[in-house]
């Protein structure tokens, strides 16, 4: 797979960081699934977004006009499949629960295409011990953003 052929991103974990990660991504252009268990954290991701983009337009570093259409990219569930249906490039931003990530990625790892690369926002959690239980190890790849991620450029490793 190649960068120009990732179209869609899937967030999965709408709370402190994966709302912001799922901005980072929609303001770029990217279509972007955020999921969450929780309709009220869908919810209240989608304010926080709708309210840092008007931040930032505000202070001059982003543009009022632009927010409906970056908001538009957004597409919430509560569903996993849904949320990874069409996506090649999916982010796991849960809480720092080894067995809830291990769940989740065993699960991404058979409904995703083989191509799908999977990465995990983990802080504490060595990438090798999320990845135990998949098939697929080696497409399990760790990033971290830093809070709050909209601001804060990330930075990514491989620990296959």
């Amino acid at each position: 797979m190649q960068l120009q052929d990732i179209k869609h991103i899937a967030l999965l974990g709408a709370g402190l960081m994966g709302h912001g990660i799922a901005q980072i991504f929609a303001n770029k252009g990217y279509s972007v699934s955020l999921l969450d268990v929780k309709s009220e954290i869908l919810e209240r991701a989608v304010q926080n977004i709708r309210n840092n983009l008007t931040l930032l337009a505000q202070k001059g570093i982003g543009i009022i006009e632009d927010i409906e259409s970056t908001l538009e990219r957004i597409r919430i569930t509560q569903h996993l499949k849904e949320a990874l249906s069409d996506a090649q490039f999916v982010i796991e931003a849960v809480s720092e629960d080894l067995d809830l990530k291990q769940t989740l990625f065993r699960e991404m790892d058979g409904i995703c295409s083989q191509d799908t690369i999977l990465t995990t926002n983990t802080s504490a959690i060595r990438i090798a011990e999320i990845a135990e239980k998949a098939r697929n190890r080696e497409r399990i790849v760790g990033t971290h953003f830093w809070n709050p991620p909209y601001l804060i450029p990330p930075r990514g490793s491989y620990q296959g």
